[in-house]
């Protein structure tokens, strides 16, 4: 078992010899994140399996239908998939004060069937039997949302992002920051 972080700098060779792939990642934006994309488009090895599993809010979009094709366009085998919802993930766990009835609502919903979800993922990694993810109209949420909000909040996610600066007095240029960002945001000029 070989366990990598991914990162700007990871080494694909080790990657590349593995027998079979899992692969876990955050939905940012619906979507997986630019590395981990960057990594699936860059194993072109036949007749391997690989698994996939993210965090989320309430949405995952179709993140891991895209990495699914991906994967089949380079000859991987997709044989299990899983999305988890993850608390804190999501503006609401901003609105739930510790101990509220709120967080512990927010923590169930999270949490349900969480072992459950994980013995299927693994069952089916054991079975080796290629899956096909569905595509998603997200969940019953998304609806509560219009697309007009939907689309200002992104507009001004994407507007806030290249804001962000370092403290130049605390900051010790170790360029972890840089190196583990999974949507390879940060920068160092």
């Amino acid at each position: 078992v070989l366990l990598i972080q991914i990162n700007r700098s990871s080494i694909i060779k080790p990657i590349l010899d593995a027998d079979y792939y899992i692969i876990g990642f955050p939905i940012y934006d619906l979507s997986a994140p630019s590395l981990v994309t960057k990594l699936v488009e860059s194993l072109k090895v036949r007749s391997k399996s690989i698994s996939y599993f993210c965090t989320k809010a309430f949405m995952s979009g179709d993140a891991i239908l895209e990495l699914h094709d991906i994967s089949k366009a380079n000859s991987l085998k997709t044989v299990s998939i899983q999305d988890f919802y993850m608390p804190g993930t999501d503006a609401l766990a901003l609105f739930a004060k510790k101990s509220s009835k709120t967080e512990r609502i927010l923590k169930f919903f999270h949490s349900r069937n969480i072992h459950l979800k994980i013995s299927k993922f693994i069952s089916r990694i054991e079975k080796e039997q290629e899956i096909k993810p569905k595509p998603k109209w997200y969940n019953s949420f998304a609806f509560l949302i219009p697309l007009k909000t939907k689309q200002a909040f992104h507009d001004q996610y994407t507007k806030y992002v290249p804001l962000l600066y370092s403290k130049k007095d605390i900051c010790i240029e170790c360029m972890l920051c840089v190196k583990n960002c999974p949507q390879e945001n940060i920068n160092f000029d």
